[in-house]
């Protein structure tokens, strides 16, 4: 019998107070849930070019949240906030996945 293999899309930042580098990261408990049902949690980088990759093993998907906001020009608005938190390749890899 295989395993369902469930996609875990990732949060991204440049906080340097973390690492110098720019980084991805999920919480655990996104995966280890997965995995006592035994499921394969694989998480996923933002790289629209693996997307077709990405859905030809993939069984299903999880979309973490994070602290951002969705471009509101998604839904036909404009920002009129200067409160707004964009991760534009992060949405654009979560849209086109989904």
């Amino acid at each position: 019998m295989n395993k369902p293999v469930i996609g875990i899309t990732l949060d991204e930042g440049m906080n340097k107070s973390y690492s110098k580098f720019p980084w991805y990261a999920a919480r655990k408990n996104y995966s280890a849930p997965l995995s006592n049902l035994n499921a394969v949690p694989i998480f996923l980088s933002h790289d629209i070019k693996n997307v077709r990759d990405y859905l030809s093993i993939l069984d299903g998907l999880i979309i973490t949240g994070g602290d951002f906001d969705i471009n509101p020009s998604f839904y036909g608005e404009k920002i009129n906030s200067k409160k707004v938190s964009l991760k534009e390749e992060r949405t654009n890899f979560e849209f086109r996945i989904l």
